[in-house]
């Protein structure tokens, strides 16, 4: 059941680990990492990751210390982050259920 999960944080593993130096803005940080700004946007706002903006832009902003910061979170074994998609998962089924019939 999670074999596909695995082989795509496997994956991402490279990636994670080895950010670029820039500035990167919420789209570019999402499409880097590789997940969607909306899975993104979502583990934040439900408090399953942490991730640090800088104040000021339209588009929200992050240094690369904070994409670390962001990346340290995410760089638990793979028990602990098949269970942080578990709980983003159940918390999108339990929040968008009630508009399905």
């Amino acid at each position: 059941m999670y074999e596909k999960l695995i082989e795509r944080i496997e994956a991402l593993e490279e990636k994670i680990n080895n950010p670029p130096p820039l500035l990167m803005n919420y789209s570019d940080a999402s499409n880097y990492i590789g997940i969607n700004q909306f899975w993104l946007k979502f583990l934040i706002d439900h408090n399953l990751i942490k991730l640090t903006f800088l104040p000021g832009f339209k588009k929200p902003r992050i240094y690369k210390k904070n994409l670390d910061d962001f990346v340290e979170d995410l760089q638990l074994n793979k028990n602990q982050y098949i269970d942080i998609f578990l709980k983003a998962n159940k918390l999108f089924i339990k929040r968008y259920s009630k508009f399905q019939d």
